[in-house]
């Protein structure tokens, strides 16, 4: 689960990232640490990068759709 090859669903539940098979409708959590408030997300499939708001760290984060590759936060400032 959690290809790109397959249909999925990627959704947040506040501390986690889930990808749900649109066949099977069964889901798994993304493995990412650190997650306090996820508030919205999207999905670029040419790099299979997950992108996320966090909330609570006020930040942008990106993390490959298995969980690999460092996790990058872009801070974000608010005015």
């Amino acid at each position: 689960m959690g290809t790109v090859e397959e249909d999925v669903l990627l959704f947040v539940r506040r501390q986690s990232i889930n990808v749900m098979s649109l066949s099977s409708f069964k889901y798994q959590a993304v493995p990412v640490s650190g997650i306090k408030n996820a508030i919205a997300i999207d999905f670029d499939p040419l790099e299979k990068q997950i992108y996320w708001t966090d909330g609570e760290e006020q930040s942008i984060n990106r993390v490959y759709l298995d969980g690999t590759g460092e996790l990058f936060k872009y801070p974000l400032k608010f005015h």
